[in-house]
């Protein structure tokens, strides 16, 4: 089903605001631009930034797994084949245990 827009009465409520719009935009194009006053520059100039705790650790965290972003290419092409070929299988208990062992890990931090 085609709609025709060519034969629709204008919207009097968007050119009106098309209009409004537009006297603003000429309205602060012939004001100018705003200088800042002396006072408002130092006070721009006394603003501070500081890293948290937080930030500053977790750059270090991202530092330091950065250094071992490196992997086995070899390993992962040989686990990729073993999966496509079926004969990748895991082993529940040391897959549990080996969860269980990263969780406790995280207490030791």
């Amino acid at each position: 089903m085609a709609i025709d827009f060519n034969n629709t009465p204008p919207n009097k409520n968007f050119t009106a605001n098309k209009a409004s719009d537009k006297a603003a935009a000429q309205s602060r194009a012939t004001e100018g631009i705003k200088t800042p006053t002396h006072q408002e520059s130092a006070k721009a100039a006394s603003v501070s930034v500081s890293i948290s705790s937080e930030a500053k650790t977790l750059e270090q965290a991202e530092s330091r797994v950065s250094k071992f972003s490196s992997f086995d290419k070899q390993k992962v092409a040989s686990i990729k084949s073993a999966i496509e070929d079926g004969r990748y299988s895991i082993n529940p208990e040391k897959l549990a245990e080996k969860l269980f062992e990263h969780e406790l890990g995280f207490g030791n931090r």
